[in-house]
């Protein structure tokens, strides 16, 4: 609830007409003109404190203005398009603090290969089990389980090499 509303005034409300409505309402509410229960007299304090309230923020003008300007919602944010004029810069330009190095281009194609080395493994490793199962040939499920294993430790170490030169390109 606003001061405005406990005084029962508007925003546009002059000082006089804002003290009006406070000594009207002081009077309504001061508990030694009230009488009644100790429930009645809590409920006329508690308004006149809320009245006070009210008047000494609206009563001096320097605080009046401070209030409204926290009652006056915020302007709204002027629309910005999205700028994708960005979109092709390079990103060595973008965080220059960032160490980045190329690697050569054999190195490049080794590591490449080297990803790819294991899951033609596996897949060997695969079709052996399959085959073994298949002819019941004891030999052919244990190559093709060993190869499985290879391939999964091919996988790891792939894995790790990875992270370990994302780690160097950190810095």
């Amino acid at each position: 609830m606003t001061h405005y509303e406990v005084l029962g005034t508007d925003r546009s409300a002059s000082t006089a007409e804002i003290r009006r409505a406070y000594l009207e309402l002081a009077r309504r509410h001061h508990p030694d003109a009230v009488g009644g229960s100790d429930r009645d007299m809590q409920a006329h304090e508690d308004a006149m404190r809320a009245v006070n309230e009210a008047w000494r923020v609206l009563g001096d003008a320097d605080r009046r203005a401070r209030y409204d300007d926290q009652l006056a919602p915020a302007p709204p944010r002027p629309f910005q398009a999205f700028d994708d004029s960005g979109e092709d810069d390079d990103p060595r330009e973008q965080f220059p603090d960032l160490p980045y190095r190329t690697r050569p281009a054999g190195q490049v194609a080794r590591f490449r290969l080297g990803s790819f080395v294991p899951l033609g493994v596996a897949g060997v490793g695969l079709a052996a089990w399959l085959m073994g199962l298949a002819l019941s040939s004891r030999g052919l499920v244990s190559a093709g389980l060993l190869a499985l294993f290879v391939a999964a430790f091919g996988v790891a170490a792939t894995a790790l090499v990875a992270l370990g030169d994302a780690r160097r390109d950190e810095g």
